[in-house]
């Protein structure tokens, strides 16, 4: 199916510094007085597996382009990789935050896309929301 509309993803610097501010805390904090090695080691690796992974999900997104359709979107990623899939009633819409839930076609793999308004232009972040509204409404019919 030919899909009405296509929507940019750009990088987002609020999202950047979100993701930072997220692994900089924990991190920060295991290095006060009192906490055991085994603690602090752990936790430094997991911050840094979670940051490695946070920062390679933000950064296939960007230059990204999602294709609404009346059946779900196709996400093409910026190598040119397709991801078909529909999104799904748990996505919320925050006002400049909309988390995306997104079942892939075929393989049936939940993701999970944090969108901030300003990784938009205002036409494609009105698309966005107007496409999400309805998918979530067309699936509680």
């Amino acid at each position: 199916m030919k899909s009405p509309a296509v929507v940019s993803l750009a990088w987002s610097p609020l999202l950047c510094a979100a993701l930072s501010l997220a692994h900089i805390v924990p991190l920060a904090s295991v290095f006060v007085e009192g906490v055991p090695d085994w603690v602090r080691w752990s936790v430094i690796i997991l911050c840094m597996l979670s940051a490695v992974r946070a920062w390679h999900i933000a950064a296939r997104l960007r230059k990204s382009v999602l294709r609404p359709h009346a059946e779900g979107a196709l996400l093409e990623w910026h190598s040119g990789e397709m991801l078909e899939g529909r999104v799904l009633s748990s996505s919320v819409d925050r006002g400049v935050l909309i988390v995306l839930h997104w079942r892939a076609e075929g393989s049936g793999q939940l993701q999970r896309f944090a969108l901030l308004r300003d990784a938009f232009s205002a036409e494609d972040w009105r698309v966005l929301k107007i496409w999400l509204r309805w998918s979530i409404m067309k699936q509680a019919a």
